[in-house]
């Protein structure tokens, strides 16, 4: 299969150890695809220090596998990144960057995940289908209706949802750009609200929106649409129900380990649950996964 792996980050503790984890099972588990790394913010250079610091530039100097580190701006323009008076700015340049990975790669897939990804099973990504396809978003309902009414006549269409791993196809991402006539008027859409105005209003007045991702942009939902507008056999993928496990409310206890990792090739652990609980006891928990064969000997 001719795809590889990219992984956008940004400078915060528990989202870096959780980056070091990913790159430590990709290592274990005997990735072979060339692995990537996004830098998201202003200035790149202190989260590259950070990176020494952390052991991760040395972690990355043992790989088998080739790696490449880039910067937001190596994508993005300042003024592309600039999301003005929309809160998220960070989240929304991050979906402006999983689309533009192609610009940087001579692949014909993409693996996108997050750094909460760690791989439990040996050649994951190499195989795995990708985000499980859902009858209907859980979040991003007005960016969803909009361009099911832009592509698809406002007939409502299953969608693979929001998780990672995401599979980006070279062809797809390239005849999306090709659908607006400037690069100015693609960066837009990202900068987009999407809701009713007096919703959306609401919702800025508050300082955490309850539900502010309903209004936003949705690069996965946006792109499935997308190639269900332009592809004649288009089919659905629905037999992921076991290749991921979110970590979602777990105490970092034996109890933990109940799940069959057999049935698994990837584990999700959001970075609340790390500052939650501290990142020694996610370190520990995590390397049961990671190292289980050796756990178990």
């Amino acid at each position: 299969m001719n795809r590889d792996i990219w992984t956008v980050v940004f400078n915060d503790d528990q989202e870096l150890f959780l980056l070091k984890k990913q790159i430590e099972s990709l290592i274990h588990y005997n990735n072979t695809l060339n692995y990537n790394i996004i830098l998201n913010e202003n200035n790149c250079d202190i989260i590259t220090q950070k990176l020494d610091l952390l052991g991760i530039t040395n972690l990355l100097n043992t790989a088998k596998f080739k790696v490449d580190v880039f910067t937001r701006q190596d994508f993005l323009s300042d003024e592309e990144a600039d999301t003005g008076n929309i809160p998220c700015q960070g989240y929304l340049v991050q979906q402006m960057l999983k689309m533009q990975v192609h610009k940087k790669s001579l692949c014909d897939e993409h693996v996108i995940l997050d750094a909460k990804n760690v791989i439990v099973k040996d050649n994951f990504l190499e195989s795995c289908p990708g985000a499980l396809t859902r009858k209907s978003p859980l979040h991003f309902f007005d960016c969803y209706n909009y361009y099911c009414k832009l592509w698809h006549k406002g007939k409502k269409r299953l969608v693979k949802g929001t998780n990672t791993p995401f599979i980006f196809k070279r062809a797809i991402l390239e005849d999306f750009e090709r659908e607006f006539k400037t690069r100015n008027d693609f960066i837009k859409i990202f900068k987009t609200l999407y809701g009713n105005s007096s919703e959306v209003m609401q919702y800025l007045s508050s300082i955490v929106p309850p539900d502010f991702h309903s209004h936003i942009f949705s690069e996965f939902i946006v792109y499935d649409l997308f190639e269900q507008y332009i592809t004649k056999d288009y089919t659905s993928i629905n037999n992921q129900d076991h290749i991921i496990k979110r970590v979602e409310d777990f105490h970092f206890n034996e109890n933990s380990m109940l799940i069959k990792l057999d049935s698994i090739g990837i584990i999700a652990l959001h970075r609340y649950i790390v500052k939650e609980h501290n990142i020694k006891e996610a370190n520990n928990f995590l390397d049961k996964f990671i190292y289980k064969d050796k756990v178990n000997t």
